[in-house]
């Protein structure tokens, strides 16, 4: 069995909504109809750098980048709409590269600008959860902004200052959130509770200090760190998720946000910057991103034809299997009815009909079919009007009438089950006529010496030679018999050896001297 295995078009575009397969030349193959709403020009044919700006890495888009871009997070813009987007690039066995991911959605209004709904994400995709995790965050960032933008509005008058300043440290001290305040040089001044709980640092070791000299280490991402000190330099605030290190040496992922405090003159005098551990986040990604991957590999390693339908038969899934027995491309397939590619029919010719309605089977919990019951074969006609026999089961997968469940049906190709059956049955045919001709050789050289008991004996002897010989043979095709059936459980090898073509003419000839006698025909061999 070939433990290769292959995504298949149906899967990326049921499981992966988001998705783009390009060439070597960055030319676009396929993608998911869901991305098509937010970059409304994708097309086939079209080049990914005339859609996409490439934000990260911060280098220029081409085909070396994506070549060694292993393990590399990318984030492409899309100006049109000012949507991005971000991914993992895979190079797949065929040369292509395919890139896996989804919009950086920052707020639900966000998803709906850009005409998007849950339907199109993925069933486990925890996009939409995480969007109204994020809308939490977002709400406590704005508080504590808006307390910022309090801050510098009351700096002209000390005492006003200093009182908003014991409001903020009091909010920011009882929030999950690390809160760091710097200087304009980045180094800090002040810290809160949240940022000891996440970093296991006190105030009085990191006060004078630069938060990216103790809490960057080895995982954290130069390109991110990078572009961090850019927005510094331009004293712009930013947002970016990378990897920090507890005071222990334990890593853990964090979203930053960092914005910039101005005097009245419109210079900046700190900076304000608000962590959120988000490691819960990015480990139930990973673990999203194990279970697609067994789903992956359990698909490609089923050899029946597996699909899944809604509850009114229109196509949501397919395996590789499956488009090869319906003689079509997944693409074709995939949210377009089971009927329009498939007919079923009865051995006797007799239609079948799928029943999607549910009523049959009110509960949904009844399997109909059997794959494995070759007698309850029927023949499946499918998109360009080839036959094979096939075994089928129906089944519900939630219980409910119409669209409000699915259905998995199951096809099993037994077009060469049967065609095996055929040749045991010729077979058997066929050595139930080569046991006549032994049996008839036999029979009738006994008869002779029993009807002649003056038979000379050297006449004799020839005629028991052969009964003999054609025993013998008789003996032969029962053993092959029996070696047919070993050979079928896998018990025993094949042994091929030479074997000289005179001997078994001259055998066969002998064979059939008698017979040739009592039809008195002269049967003659020439042989070199």
């Amino acid at each position: 069995m070939n433990n290769r295995l292959a995504l298949t078009s149906e899967q990326l575009e049921s499981l992966f909504p988001f998705h783009i397969v390009f060439d070597r030349e960055l030319g676009v193959v396929q993608f998911g109809i869901s991305l098509s709403k937010i970059i409304p020009d994708i097309r086939e044919g079209a080049r990914l750098g005339d859609l996409l700006e490439m934000e990260r890495p911060g280098t220029e888009m081409s085909l070396e980048v994506f070549e060694r871009s292993r393990n590399t997070l990318f984030l492409f813009f899309n100006r049109a709409n000012e949507c991005r987007l971000r991914g993992e690039v895979i190079l797949m066995e065929n040369g292509h590269f395919l890139w896996i991911g989804s919009p950086w959605l920052t707020s639900s209004q966000q998803m709906r600008s850009f005409g998007l709904s849950i339907r199109d994400f993925a069933t486990y995709d925890p996009v939409v959860d995480m969007l109204q995790l994020l809308q939490n965050q977002k709400i406590a960032l704005n508080d504590l902004t808006r307390l910022a933008s309090e801050l510098k509005k009351q700096r002209l008058e000390l005492r006003q200052k200093e009182q908003e300043a014991r409001k903020l440290a009091l909010v920011a001290s009882r929030t999950k959130n690390a809160v760091i305040i710097t200087d304009r040089n980045g180094q800090i001044e002040w810290v809160n509770e949240g940022f000891s709980r996440m970093t296991g640092y006190q105030l009085e070791e990191v006060a004078g200090r630069k938060p990216g000299s103790f809490l960057q280490g080895p995982l954290t991402r130069k390109d991110v760190v990078a572009r961090i000190r850019r927005y510094l330099d331009a004293g712009e605030g930013f947002r970016e998720e990378l990897i920090n290190y507890s005071k222990s040496g334990s890593p853990y992922w964090v979203q930053i946000e960092v914005q910039p405090i101005h005097d009245e003159k419109g210079f900046v005098t700190q900076y304000m910057a608000i962590e959120a551990d988000i490691t819960h986040e990015k480990e139930s990604a990973e673990r999203i991103q194990r279970e697609k991957d067994l789903l992956e590999l359990t698909l490609a390693s089923i050899s029946e034809a597996v699909l899944t339908t809604s509850g009114d038969g229109t196509i949501e899934l397919m395996n590789e299997a499956a488009a090869s027995l319906f003689g079509l491309s997944p693409r074709v397939a995939v949210g377009r009815p089971v009927q329009d590619f498939i007919r079923l029919t009865e051995l006797n010719g007799k239609a079948v009909d799928l029943d999607f309605s549910g009523s049959q089977h009110p509960d949904g919990d009844l399997v109909t079919g059997d794959v494995f019951d070759l007698q309850a074969a029927l023949i499946l006609t499918n998109y360009r009007g080839r036959d094979r026999r096939v075994t089928w089961q129906f089944k519900r997968m939630e219980p409910g009438f119409g669209t409000d469940s699915r259905i998995l049906i199951v096809f099993r190709d037994v077009e060469e089950e049967f065609e095996v059956q055929r040749m045991k049955t010729d077979f058997v045919s066929s050595v139930s006529h080569e046991l006549r001709t032994p049996l008839t050789s036999i029979k009738g050289f006994i008869a002779t010496i029993l009807k002649d008991p003056e038979m000379p004996e050297e006449t004799r002897n020839h005629f028991l030679r052969i009964i003999n010989d054609q025993s013998n043979r008789l003996q032969d095709l029962v053993d092959d018999l029996l070696e047919i059936s070993r050979l079928e459980s896998g018990r025993i090898p094949f042994d091929c050896e030479e074997m000289d073509p005179l001997e078994v003419l001259i055998k066969a000839a002998s064979d059939h001297e008698m017979a040739a006698r009592r039809a008195e025909i002269q049967f003659v061999t020439d042989l070199p």
